[in-house]
């Protein structure tokens, strides 16, 4: 449930990003993985949920990046 949230929530930050589906140039990956980053960053250490303590982190991270 947590995961599909959260997932959720940063495709919503990508869509409102100008991130279109198709061809993006390597300006706006830098841009979408910046992002990302953050995001992850912000969910992972100060989200206040048992659910997002037992999330399994290192695969969430490589599935949002190639997503």
């Amino acid at each position: 449930m947590i995961k599909k949230m959260l997932f959720t929530l940063i495709l919503l930050i990508f869509a409102f990003d100008g991130c279109s589906i198709g061809q993006v140039s390597e300006a706006q990956r830098t841009k979408n993985i910046y992002a990302f980053a953050r995001i992850y960053g912000y969910i992972k250490y100060f989200y206040p949920s048992d659910e997002a303590a037992n999330t399994d982190w290192d695969v969430f991270s490589i599935y949002g990046l190639k997503t």
